[in-house]
């Protein structure tokens, strides 16, 4: 059935002939951050028997290796997907790459991703002795409590002295554990409201779809996006080419009756090819 120019479909079954290649999201469609959804493991294992070539394409802040570890224990196995790909993963090549060690100033360290602690760069206290500021974590979960903290007037001075913004995970909302929790991307949207330079690879922006397509062979009209959420997956999607599958049940709009959900996608400028209720067979 069709609504809002979506059409609604009971299971990811009803698209694999379709679609041979699928880029799914892990927080919200696979897992709550501690254990697979149900039926989710099934799903996967159908889609790969069927000829589908699952890449899990997320915003964690992790590096590849760090994203399987925590799919693992989830219940969720190597043989469920195909590849992963991660805006940690990219952010981490952008800091290595980079052609002099860039002094970094780091918002959050104590709750990074793991690869900080091998990082080469020097590491100050001080944003003016800084080159690049990286926002690690986002300790605050609701964002009464970011503003209430020096975040903002950390971010002021940053921007003022012109650095620029490295934000490994661009999601301003993620749900954990049922909750849905305030994320790094919230920062990153503060950052640039101030005037400040952001550099980002996650979902909306191309790098993470270019690199999942690359990973794959495939051009982005071929491929389909699955996720849970609208500003991230499906409109990064709709900048892509990519056809998109919105997931509801446990994800960020799980709940909203439809005239909510549809303001929701006319808002964020997305509209999901398909919805379904959850990432099921």
């Amino acid at each position: 059935m069709s609504r809002g120019g979506s059409v609604r479909i009971a299971g990811v079954r009803e698209i694999a002939a379709r679609y041979r290649t699928w880029f799914v999201d892990a927080y919200g469609v696979l897992h709550d951050g501690s254990a697979a959804f149900p039926g989710v493991v099934e799903a996967l294992i159908q889609a790969r028997r069927s000829g589908v070539t699952v890449v899990i394409v997320t915003n964690s802040g992790q590096r590849i290796d760090a994203v399987a570890a925590r799919l693992a224990g989830a219940g969720i196995a190597p043989d469920c997907y195909n590849h992963i790909m991660s805006s940690g993963e990219l952010t981490w090549r952008h800091i290595e790459q980079r052609d002099a060690l860039s002094r970094l100033f780091v918002l959050y360290p104590g709750g990074g991703p793991l690869w900080l602690k091998h990082l080469r760069n020097p590491m100050v206290d001080d944003l003016a002795a800084a080159d690049l500021v990286l926002a690690a974590d986002m300790p605050h979960r609701t964002e009464e409590a970011a503003r209430a903290g020096d975040l903002l007037s950390l971010l002021g001075t940053a921007a003022r002295l012109r650095l620029p913004l490295l934000v490994p995970d661009s999601d301003v909302t993620y749900p954990h554990n049922g909750i849905i929790r305030l994320g790094p991307g919230w920062i990153a949207r503060r950052y640039a409201e101030l005037g400040g330079e952001t550099i980002e690879f996650g979902k909306p922006y191309a790098p993470i779809f270019a690199a999942a397509c690359h990973l794959c062979k495939v051009r982005p009209e071929e491929a389909i996006m699955v996720g849970d959420n609208l500003a991230t997956d499906i409109a990064g999607a709709n900048r892509m080419g990519l056809a998109s599958l919105l997931v509801l049940e446990h994800g960020v709009h799980g709940g909203l009756p439809d005239s909510a959900l549809a303001e929701a996608a006319r808002s964020h400028g997305a509209a999901p090819t398909y919805i379904a209720p959850a990432f099921v067979w």
